[in-house]
């Protein structure tokens, strides 16, 4: 008779509890931990219907969320999953903000919120999207759930402002990056283009910004959408 197998439990793989944790600092976890971590992650996505046609789409963002739960020092930059429509990556972050509150905004929806504030008050969407990071005594988790996500990056339209076209999340990548360095604010995207696309629409200098402070992740497969 084949022994079932028994579900797994954060509180059966988490040795140590909360402490690693503590602090927002790069921290060694052995690999068997991550590993542990890495599948209760796999058994949450699964459970919340992200499926696994794809194993490498479903292993490298449930290995992020093991990282990013564990506080380790890859951790500290954001995830960004590449892609054409269809691969998953809107699910995997609704699925993020369940189990980490991340704060997801839509790339069209700043672009308008852009258009509508004027040039004399950008300032809030700015304020709008930050975290606050400066606070190092805060528990990490603490800091984990202000993170923030933008979506469907590729899909907004290009603002037209006094007759000059302009790539209003070229510029907010460009802020956010700026707050990577200076803070630690993490910052996870999701782009509906391939890596080529996205050069030719926004610029090598965007897709270096994006390489610096995210762990950039294109997506297998075709789309879900269609089956």
């Amino acid at each position: 008779m084949k022994k079932e197998k028994k579900a797994i439990n954060l509180k059966d793989v988490v040795s140590d509890g909360l402490s690693g944790l503590s602090e927002i600092v790069a921290n060694d976890v052995p690999d068997d931990v991550i590993k542990s971590r890495t599948e209760f992650y796999k058994e949450r996505f699964m459970h919340h219907g992200y499926d696994d046609r794809e194993p490498y789409n479903l292993r490298v963002i449930s290995e992020y969320c093991a990282e990013l739960y564990s506080g380790t020092s890859r951790s500290q930059k954001g995830l960004c999953l590449m892609g054409l429509t269809g691969r998953g990556k809107t699910l995997a972050f609704s699925i993020m903000k369940k189990l980490f509150r991340l704060r997801v905004y839509q790339a069209a929806d700043l672009v308008e919120l852009w258009q509508v504030h004027g040039v004399k008050n950008r300032y809030e969407i700015y304020e709008l999207l930050k975290g606050n990071y400066s606070d190092r005594g805060q528990p990490a988790i603490d800091v984990l759930w202000r993170d923030r996500c933008i979506d469907d990056i590729g899909t907004e339209p290009i603002l037209n402002e006094f007759g000059t076209k302009q790539e209003v999340i070229d510029t907010i990548i460009q802020k956010c990056c700026n707050e990577f360095r200076d803070c630690g604010a993490r910052t996870h995207m999701a782009v509906n283009l391939t890596p080529k696309m996205f050069i030719e629409r926004y610029g090598v200098r965007a897709e270096s910004r994006l390489h610096q402070m995210c762990h950039v992740v294109t997506l297998r497969g075709n789309d879900r959408r269609r089956d």
